[in-house]
């Protein structure tokens, strides 16, 4: 009888001990789905208590996020990184980069920002949805990230608000902070222009739009990948949609295709209307000397056609970039065309008519000047790093005006 009962005594204590065992492995909590993770990491890092990102002013943490990361995430991660920074400990970032052949050490603590190489990044993002951004602990990884870049910098943003030093000076990632948030639906944007905003598939198809049949295009596969594009860049890091991109190699502001029937063609075929219209558009005018009175009266009613059939949408016109180029013998330089008239003017005219009629101005001449046309393929058509340049400097004044998802929302219910 005794035998037996230690025998059940010693049954039941191993059972107890894997069940103690199988409960230390048990997740501290996500984003409010109700499942769990299981943990991987040392006490040091992750406790009951969530991740120790910072403690007695210093961190076993560095922040990873992309190679290439755009300059948008780039300060998301920069934010992030002085908030941990007020705990008195000093956090490193670096890029994802690893030399061929290796791969990151998984007991590595590392807050991951976006679509980073890292395993970690890769599991998460396969579980979430079109428009879903999240922040959750797996193993000792924090991994930050959105289905698009908008939404990866959404995520920071917010994980940076939640994150401040306790009263012990720590800064912690607990398991309440963990979230998965779905984004408001995208708005729309289309954009009007000419050979620089064309790709093949895109400003010439005519499922989109009848029009765009007819659009001659520039760029292809064969100069580079729609995604290196300065519009659809900007379209992505926004979180936008793109509605119709009504763009013509060759395309004049001052022929009246343009402002006629171009300009009141920036909705889908399915009437889908823009809330977001970017024109980049002038420099075959300038080039080809159109006077500048004809320019000015051509931009006055391509706008006022765009005002009138879309007259919710936020209006954004870009000045025009310097270019080289010898056309039909004209010679145009960086600050003058053949006939000697200065771009500055053709950009005085686009900023005057932008603030005469409710439009807003995106100041590329400014913000990229006389460098541009360095990082093109024939000194007028900007190559990957022209385009990306052109993208950051529009997303500088577009986050000014869409920076935060309350204003987002403001602006959605605006042009519904």
């Amino acid at each position: 009888m005794r035998k037996r009962y230690i025998r059940r005594m010693g049954m039941l204590g191993l059972l107890l001990c894997l069940l103690l065992l199988s409960c230390g492995g048990a997740a501290t909590g996500t984003e409010g789905t109700g499942s769990t993770q299981e943990t991987s990491g040392t006490e040091e890092s992750r406790t009951e208590e969530g991740l120790i990102l910072t403690e007695n002013g210093k961190s076993t943490y560095r922040i990873v996020y992309r190679e290439g990361a755009s300059g948008t995430e780039m300060r998301a991660v920069n934010a992030l990184r002085d908030r941990l920074k007020q705990s008195g400990a000093a956090v490193e970032t670096r890029d994802d980069f690893l030399p061929r052949g290796e791969t990151a050490d998984a007991g590595t603590h590392e807050i991951l920002i976006g679509e980073t190489n890292r395993a970690a990044t890769g599991t998460v993002l396969q579980t979430l949805g079109e428009r879903e951004f999240c922040a959750r602990a797996v193993g000792n990884a924090l991994v930050v990230v959105g289905k698009t870049e908008a939404l990866t910098v959404r995520a920071a943003e917010k994980l940076t608000a939640l994150l401040a030093p306790d009263s012990t000076g720590c800064i912690r990632f607990t398991p309440d902070m963990a979230f998965l948030d779905t984004a408001p639906d995208a708005l729309r944007v289309s954009f009007l222009g000419d050979s620089i905003t064309t790709y093949e598939g895109y400003s010439d198809n005519g499922s989109v739009n009848a029009t765009l049949p007819q659009n001659p295009t520039w760029y292809g596969k064969s100069k580079l990948d729609v995604s290196q594009t300065w519009w659809y860049r900007v379209t992505g890091a926004m979180g936008w949609e793109l509605c119709v991109n009504n763009s013509y190699s060759g395309g004049r502001v001052s022929n009246a295709y343009s402002y006629e029937t171009r300009a009141k063609n920036l909705h889908t075929a399915e009437g889908q209307q823009p809330d977001v219209i970017l024109i980049y558009y002038g420099i075959n005018d300038y080039n080809n000397m159109v006077p500048l009175a004809t320019f000015r009266d051509a931009y006055s009613a391509m706008l006022d056609a765009i005002r009138a059939a879309y007259p919710e949408a936020e209006i954004y016109c870009a000045t025009l970039i310097p270019i080289l180029c010898t056309d039909h013998g004209r010679n145009t330089t960086l600050t003058a065309n053949g006939a000697g008239v200065a771009l500055a003017e053709f950009n005085r005219v686009i900023g005057t008519l932008a603030g005469a009629k409710n439009a807003n101005v995106i100041d590329f001449a400014a913000a990229i000047g006389a460098e541009q046309y360095r990082y093109t393929y024939d000194n007028i058509h900007p190559n990957a790093e022209g385009m990306k340049r052109m993208s950051e400097a529009a997303l500088e004044i577009l986050r000014e005006d869409f920076a935060s998802p309350e204003q987002m929302n403001e602006r959605k219910a605006e042009t519904k």
